[in-house]
């Protein structure tokens, strides 16, 4: 008796996918995955959609999103930035929330700092 709901912004999260696989017991599988700089920045806007009382998955949003930015920053920037870019107004205005408190945990990574503080630009 479970039932999905459609995420906000889906259209810009699955917009352009990464092409990988999938390793299995005795096959290997291809998939589309989402983009990862798209992700990231979907995260944030999904945080601040969900109800107060929903505080678990807020801020597992917000933790997830943490973690990409770091990693992508390091080595990936470009993923950041383009992703960035692709953002719509009503997407960009969603992930403010989130940034400013991703910004506060990030404290130091200058390049995942850079790409959020566009965002609010």
């Amino acid at each position: 008796h479970a039932h999905a709901t459609g995420l906000p912004f889906l259209d810009y999260l699955l917009e352009d996918p990464q092409r990988s696989v999938l390793l299995g017991r005795g096959r290997i599988v291809p998939v589309a995955a989402p983009h990862a700089g798209r992700f990231a920045l979907h995260k944030l806007a999904v945080h601040s959609l969900r109800s107060p009382a929903d505080d678990a998955k807020r801020a597992k949003d917000l933790v997830q999103a943490t973690a990409l930015l770091e990693a992508l920053a390091e080595d990936a920037d470009v993923l950041l930035d383009g992703a960035a870019e692709a953002m719509t107004k009503q997407l960009r205005a969603k992930a403010r929330s989130g940034e400013r408190r991703v910004l506060r945990t990030l404290q130091g990574n200058t390049a995942a700092a850079r790409v959020l503080e566009g965002i609010a630009a």
